[in-house]
């Protein structure tokens, strides 16, 4: 693959760089502003696969500091320019190399699906042991649960593996020992969340198309509070059994009208008065056939 066929590809198909950085600030500032508090200014942030650079940027702006890796040079070279910390590695044997409970945040966004399953997990333990205690771990990742992403969009990336589900990912961190974890659903139309009318469409591609997992790592239970409001929140997102759900009631409605239709046309009143019926529409027509004629030989 030549050096700057994936970040042609990235800013392509995934969005610009201003685009994904409003996306995480949007989905994780609050986050990352907690970890900083709770870290009292002893913050520092690990981006595996950390590409053009835009979460540590983020993470530089918000008061912490960060690392990002990624084998990708053409990707990392906006990093060089923007004076991150950045550097051509292995992401395992980076971790590998890394002393025990020495980070607050790890981060993967859209990288496990680029590995086979024995690295996520290995990738996933090196993370645990890595993380301060109560620290975290965001792996973000394509939602196959959208028919159109994982039926389609998930292949135009020819570097992708396979999908991978969030129940996957979540069973994981739950059986390497993880104390908590959180599914996030990004990145859909809000405009279906009042939506009534679903489409098929909408079923086939409106699901939230990313997902997240947030994991924390054990620690004493005071430790661990200071992200209690996160890990409580409503999970947001729209799902496929929310949006087939919603399209069995319109197709329900349907045929509900339908059956009321057909009532109407067995009833008495309705045979009774199909004679004038005919009569009126047999009447409009000459009518009709009348007024073009006349308006022809004017």
């Amino acid at each position: 693959m030549s050096k700057n066929f994936y970040k042609a590809f990235e800013d392509k198909h995934r969005g610009s760089r201003d685009l994904i950085k409003e996306r995480l600030n949007k989905n994780y500032k609050k986050l990352i502003l907690m970890s900083i508090e709770a870290s009292q200014n002893d913050f520092f942030a690990l981006d595996i696969g950390c590409g053009r650079g835009e979460w540590l940027e983020l993470i530089n702006e918000l008061g912490g500091k960060s690392k990002g890796v990624d084998l990708d040079a053409g990707m990392l070279e906006i990093g060089y320019e923007l004076g991150l910390d950045v550097s051509q590695q292995d992401a395992l044997e980076y971790l590998k190399n890394t002393p025990s409970e020495s980070i607050n945040v790890i981060s993967a966004f859209h990288l496990i699906e680029h590995l086979p399953f024995e690295s996520v997990q290995r990738l996933l333990s090196e993370a645990l042991r890595i993380l301060k205690p109560a620290g975290v771990l965001i792996l973000e990742a394509p939602n196959t649960e959208n028919i159109h992403v994982g039926t389609s969009a998930f292949y135009v990336d020819p570097t992708h593996i396979k999908p991978i589900p969030y129940i996957q990912v979540e069973f994981l961190c739950d059986f390497l020992g993880f104390s908590r974890s959180k599914l996030l659903m990004l990145q859909e139309s809000s405009d279906l969340y009042e939506k009534k009318a679903v489409t098929l469409a909408d079923v086939i591609s409106g699901v939230s198309p990313d997902y997240a997992i947030v994991a924390q790592k054990s620690a004493k239970k005071e430790s661990l509070t200071f992200l209690d409001e996160f890990f409580e929140q409503n999970v947001v997102g729209i799902s496929l059994l929310s949006l087939t759900d919603k399209f069995e009631l319109r197709l329900a409605q349907v045929e509900k009208n339908t059956q009321i239709l057909n009532d109407v046309y067995k009833s008495k009143s309705w045979q009774i008065t199909l004679p004038l019926r005919k009569i009126n529409y047999y009447i409009k027509r000459l009518r009709s056939k009348i007024l073009h004629r006349v308006s022809r030989n004017d």
